[in-house]
């Protein structure tokens, strides 16, 4: 069976994290295509967390990839 991609935009939807993240947060299992888009995602969440959350990138980082927006950046 074939399966088709859709194309991802890393659109910026309000100034918040890129739109990327919601689609990439808690998959598992994906191609190698697939793998090469969420490293780009991964970047793009790094710089808007550096640019954004600069006391606490990491963080930042980390939570957006797990939730896949920025609702609990910050809250520990």
């Amino acid at each position: 069976m074939l399966g088709v991609v859709g194309v991802i935009e890393s659109a910026m939807d309000s100034d918040g994290p890129p739109a990327c993240a919601k689609q990439w947060a808690g998959v598992r299992g994906v191609s190698n295509a697939d793998a090469n888009l969420m490293v780009e995602c991964d970047d793009e969440i790094d710089k808007w967390c550096a640019k954004h959350h600069p006391e606490d990138p990491d963080d930042c980082s980390n939570n957006i990839t797990i939730d896949g927006d920025d609702r609990n950046v910050g809250k520990n």
